[in-house]
C-alpha cells in the first residue's frame, strides 16, 4: 500500500470513530426526602423534592419545568420565579410539548425569566402532600431545559436517579472529511487499475 492510500484509509478510520453514537452523561438527578417524623404507617404528611442540573462540560442547560409523578392533592415552592400546581385526570400546563403524559402529579414551573436552575446549581424549594405517597416506591419525574442558544429539550428519569442530556457531537466537519476521503480513495483506485 503507498503511502498516500495508507493515509486516506487513516482518514476514513477517524471518520468512522467520528460517528460512534454519541456518549451520554447523567445531568439531572432528583431526590425526595420525608420527614420520618411524619411518616407514620406509610403515610407521610410533606414530600421534598430536590433537583441538581449536573451540568458540567456537556453543554449549558437551564431547567424550566420539573414534573414529578406523585400522587398528590397539592403542590407548593419557594423558589423565586416559580409556581406550582397539581395535576389531576392528565389534564395540566406541564408537558404540553414534551409528548410525555402523567395522570397525576406536581407540576413545577418557571414563571419569570432568568429564574431557570442553571448548571452547577440545585434546589429543594419544591414540595408536595404526601399523604398518598409510600416513600418506599421511586416516582417517575420529567426535566424540560433549554440549551445556552434557546432550544428546547426534555427527559425522563425516576426520583433517586436521574435523566441525561444530549451530548453535542459536531456533525459537518466529520462528514466533509468522509466525502474528501471517498473522492481521494476513487481517484487513488481508480489511477491503479489505469
Amino acid at each position: 500500500m503507498t503511502r498516500l492510500s495508507s493515509s486516506l484509509l487513516s482518514m476514513l478510520m477517524s471518520t468512522a470513530v467520528a460517528y460512534a453514537v454519541p456518549a451520554y452523561a447523567q445531568d439531572f438527578t432528583v431526590t425526595e426526602t420525608f420527614d420520618p417524623a411524619n411518616c407514620m404507617a406509610g403515610s407521610c404528611t410533606t414530600g421534598i423534592v430536590t433537583l441538581n442540573n449536573n451540568v458540567s462540560s456537556d453543554g449549558v442547560f437551564y431547567v424550566d419545568e420539573l414534573f414529578v409523578a406523585v400522587p398528590t392533592i397539592s403542590a407548593a415552592t419557594t423558589v423565586p420565579g416559580w409556581n406550582a400546581s397539581t395535576v389531576f385526570s392528565g389534564t395540566s400546563t406541564c408537558l404540553t410539548s414534551s409528548g410525555f403524559s402523567f395522570p397525576y402529579g406536581a407540576c413545577y414551573q418557571e414563571t419569570a425569566a432568568g429564574s431557570a436552575i442553571g448548571p452547577g446549581m440545585s434546589s429543594s424549594g419544591f414540595s408536595f402532600s404526601a399523604t398518598f405517597v409510600d416513600p418506599t416506591t421511586p416516582e417517575s419525574f420529567f426535566v424540560a431545559f433549554t440549551d445556552g442558544a434557546g432550544a428546547s429539550f426534555a427527559c425522563l428519569g425516576t426520583v433517586g436517579g436521574g435523566c441525561d442530556a444530549p451530548v453535542a457531537v459536531p456533525e459537518p466537519a466529520p462528514m466533509g472529511l468522509f466525502v474528501v476521503s471517498l473522492i481521494g480513495l476513487a481517484t487513488i483506485l481508480r489511477r491503479r487499475q489505469a
